[in-house]
């Protein structure tokens, strides 16, 4: 049984900071609000950071146009950058035209420790470079989020970043698609969401999901 816990309220609260241990995550994987530039970066990015393991990972979907932003804020957090990836939506569209820097968003990939001891240090291809293309959300898999990712563009990065029983925190829950990633491949799971709609949303969605054996690789069992 894979044990999840999801949190109303907004992410960024003592309360809930309060209720994470530090030093108790293995994988933070989120998709955070771009928006907010820098200044949301520092305020969000530091604390989390510090529930990460010393073997920790941090995996964070950012817009390619601001990823500076994002690495900068990571480096000055004393993370190490390991890779970035990028998922191409070929049907993203804006106001009837393709939005060419909407089908485009990156994936940072960064880890506590510098060694090739880090979290998951395993020698995959995946872990170096890595290129997803999927469409979006649509049919039953779609929730109205307006920012819902493919549950399969984030099977691999919890698949790649790491182990069975490890625990995975997204700190901006939403539709609930890293939870249901988690689950599926056997991770522990602990979301936080502050909108009431979406929260409902993604709970009703993971109360449905279940581990599945045929969703794991042997590179994703610790040795």
């Amino acid at each position: 049984m894979v044990n999840v816990r999801l949190v109303l309220g907004n992410s960024l609260s003592s309360k809930v900071l309060d209720s994470i241990e530090d030093g108790s995550v293995d994988l933070l994987l989120t998709d955070p609000p771009f928006g907010g530039g820098i200044s949301f970066l520092e305020q969000w990015v530091p604390p989390y950071v510090g529930k990460l393991r010393d073997t920790g990972v941090f995996v964070s979907f950012y817009a390619v146009e601001r990823v500076t932003e994002l690495v900068d804020v990571l480096r000055e957090a004393d993370l190490k950058i390991r890779c970035i990836g990028v998922w191409h939506c070929p049907d993203f569209y804006g106001e009837g035209e393709v939005n060419y820097g909407g089908a485009i968003i990156v994936i940072v990939v960064a880890t506590r420790n510098r060694g090739m001891g880090h979290h998951c240090g395993l020698d995959k291809h995946d872990q170096r470079f890595f290129l997803t293309e999927a469409s979006r959300c649509s049919g039953g898999e779609e929730l109205g989020h307006p920012c819902q990712k493919p549950v399969d563009v984030v099977l691999p990065l919890v698949q790649n970043w790491s182990f069975i029983g490890d625990t995975v925190l997204d700190p901006f829950m939403g539709s609930g698609t890293t939870g249901e990633a988690a689950i599926r491949l056997g991770r522990e799971f602990i979301g936080i969401e502050e909108r009431g709609d979406y929260f409902e949303s993604a709970s009703g969605r993971l109360g449905d999901v279940s581990f599945s054996v045929d969703d794991i690789s042997p590179m994703g069992v610790r040795a």
